[in-house]
């Protein structure tokens, strides 16, 4: 069963959870005729003490208000920084990653494919174009299907019919 809004949309909660601890901290209802972006820090005064807490948000929070509101607050912030925000990714971009060592590297397997993944972090200018960044980190994946050119135990391709 779906939980809907007046009979027709569905409901839409933005939450904020405890990864440490386990558990939803707050919460609000996200009207349909809007997106996550003006409750933000509604949600978040429901807390009162966010001093030196890190909050981890999408790309559809990499706003300016976000991180002027969370640094007013103590918090600090980690975002996916992508196309919504073209200045700071392409600043991000040119960043010279090739210099920087990896700081770390992880191969799992899981949901029928080999992942790789690489982490490099850097300290970042003043200028960079998002207001109270410090750092940036550079996340490479790659990934591949488990079977992916082995033969299966009988000595041949895998096929699919």
């Amino acid at each position: 069963m779906r939980a809907t809004r007046h009979g027709a949309h569905p409901v839409h909660l933005l939450g904020v959870l405890n990864r440490t601890r386990g558990g939803v901290l707050a919460q609000v209802d996200v009207d349909e005729k809007t997106n996550e972006i003006p409750v933000f820090s509604t949600v978040l005064d429901q807390i009162p003490d966010l001093t030196d807490v890190l909050i981890t948000v999408d790309a559809m929070h990499a706003q300016t208000a976000h991180a002027d509101y969370l640094h007013a607050r103590g918090a600090h912030l980690l975002v996916t920084v992508k196309r919504n925000q073209p200045t700071v990714h392409t600043r991000l971009k040119t960043l010279p990653w090739k210099d920087v060592p990896v700081g770390h590297a992880a191969t799992g397997r899981g949901h029928g494919r080999i992942e790789a993944r690489t982490l490099k972090a850097v300290t970042v200018p003043a200028g960079l174009g998002f207001p109270h960044a410090a750092q940036a980190i550079q996340i490479t994946r790659t990934s591949r299907p488990i079977n992916k050119n082995k033969k299966n135990d009988r000595g041949q391709a895998p096929s699919v019919t």
